[in-house]
């Protein structure tokens, strides 16, 4: 996998809840990661979310996350991750 990009697609489950799942997987304070938080675009029901990782001030990897909150939808959120 040479350019390190992954994606799901979610079909069930609560928006909120998925966000927060992720948003858990957060690295803590002290850990020797941060991370950068960045609200991509909101329009309409969908909203993307950044969230940008670093190693010691070196970007180690990204996850955004579209979030669908229109009801029903048969696709509620695609999260994807890009490596270094």
């Amino acid at each position: 996998m040479k350019n390190k990009l992954c994606s799901v697609y979610i079909h069930q489950g609560e928006p909120n809840t998925i966000q927060a799942s992720l948003e858990a997987w957060l690295p803590p304070a002290g850990s020797g990661f941060t991370y950068k938080k960045e609200l991509i675009s909101q329009s309409g029901s969908l909203t993307t979310t950044s969230y940008t990782l670093f190693q010691s001030g070196n970007f180690l990897e990204q996850w955004v996350l579209t979030i669908n909150s229109a009801k029903p939808s048969k696709l509620v959120a695609i999260m994807s991750y890009q490596g270094a």
